[in-house]
């Protein structure tokens, strides 16, 4: 089974921001058209590594970068589950 997290934008515009962040902190991420399955205003997502979820947390709020959810995703051969995930 793959686990990642995937966090969700209000617009195209943070979620490309989000993006260009990780990719100059090195961070691997990358964006994925918003799954059918989660109802979001942006149509783009924010795929990444389940254990970078504090570091990519971290610098989204040091640039104010606005989501509108964070779901954990598990894929098991070609069916993927996603859980909304409440962060502190």
């Amino acid at each position: 089974m793959k686990q990642f997290y995937l966090f969700v934008f209000t617009s195209t515009h943070a979620a490309m921001e989000s993006e260009r962040l990780l990719q100059a902190a090195q961070i691997q991420a990358r964006l994925i058209p918003t799954p059918e399955k989660i109802i979001a205003d942006c149509g783009l997502s924010l795929q990444f590594h389940i254990q970078a979820l504090e570091t990519v947390t971290q610098l989204l709020d040091q640039q104010q970068i606005t989501t509108q959810g964070l779901y954990q995703g598990k894929q098991t051969g070609l069916h993927t589950t996603f859980e909304k995930v409440l962060i502190d």
